[in-house]
């Protein structure tokens, strides 16, 4: 009898060794939120093994959150108005992930929230808004986030809720 448990362990944790390479790279991406790229790998691993439903379930929480960030983003975007200055946009959108300088403009990028920012150069640390742009996406590249099988299709063949 004791034997038979580690066989059973075994035989039922097969499945998930086989997935490997993109699927564990996809996992590590998801942990670091690092979503396009765990989309990215979870896709792959959907396409080397079609039938196992972890990969979905991970590709379609990685689009979730990516859509979930932007639907943020455009919300906390329309709280940014023309003439804040830094701080105050700092106190709305945290901070940002790159900034792009010039004699005349700052722009700051919130790449998770699909948000930039630009401010007109006053003086020396008193930059201005001018102009929010948050990254627009259409209902078909929602649609396509939320709901990961091409629209139409339904589940791929032994991957239905049921299975």
């Amino acid at each position: 009898m004791t034997r038979f448990c580690p066989i059973c362990a075994f035989v039922l944790l097969l499945p998930l060794l086989a997935l490997g390479g993109d699927f564990e790279q996809g996992l590590e991406a998801f942990k670091k939120h690092d979503d396009d790229q765990a989309f990215t790998c979870f896709d792959a691993a959907i396409r080397e093994h079609p039938t196992t439903v972890a990969s979905y379930f991970y590709r379609g929480a990685s689009g979730f959150r990516c859509v979930s960030d932007h639907v943020r983003g455009k919300l906390l975007a329309s709280l940014v108005k023309e003439g804040m200055n830094a701080k105050e946009v700092e106190a709305i959108l945290g901070d940002w992930e790159a900034m792009f300088s010039s004699n005349f403009s700052v722009t700051d990028c919130y790449f998770r929230l699909g948000v930039t920012v630009q401010y007109k150069r006053e003086d020396i640390g008193a930059d201005i808004v001018y102009h929010v742009d948050s990254e627009p996406f259409t209902i078909p590249e929602l649609a396509e986030l939320l709901w990961p099988f091409p629209l139409g299709h339904g589940y791929p063949q032994g991957t239905s809720p049921s299975n």
